[in-house]
């Protein structure tokens, strides 16, 4: 099991930093997960929500959280709604066959260009700003 410890502060001094890094340290020596510290900040960030409209509210509040971690939210996200994920949920004979979700694919695939992209054009920012 991976726990991510999650760092995204906007200011100069970065103290979140030295809290996650001193979180890492004390749990390393646990053998019951692996820890990784992820740093949200200038990171693209986009979404996959489902429910009766597709999660759009869920994500609707993501962004705006997102946003506030100094990311930056995508406009593509995929919505699954109820018409494509009812029939997973009632097949209890292949609770593994997904292939209601196929039509969605050229709408992850728009969603993953998209999120390339910005991981290109954000990753080449933070380089020439050193905080790589």
């Amino acid at each position: 099991m991976l726990v991510q410890v999650i760092t995204g502060t906007t200011r100069q001094a970065r103290f979140s930093e030295r809290v996650a890094t001193w979180v890492e340290g004390e749990l390393r020596d646990r053998t019951d997960f692996e820890i990784e510290i992820v740093d949200l900040r200038r990171k693209p960030i986009t979404f996959v929500g489902w429910g009766n409209v597709g999660g759009a509210r869920a994500i609707e509040q993501f962004r705006a959280v997102a946003v506030e971690f100094e990311m930056a939210p995508l406009r593509h996200a995929v919505h699954i709604l109820p018409d494509v994920m009812i029939p997973i949920l009632r097949n209890t004979d292949d609770p593994s066959d997904l292939s209601p979700l196929a039509a969605l694919r050229p709408r992850l695939d728009l969603l993953v260009d998209d999120l390339l992209w910005w991981m290109d054009a954000l990753s080449a920012a933070r380089i020439r700003e050193g905080a790589a």
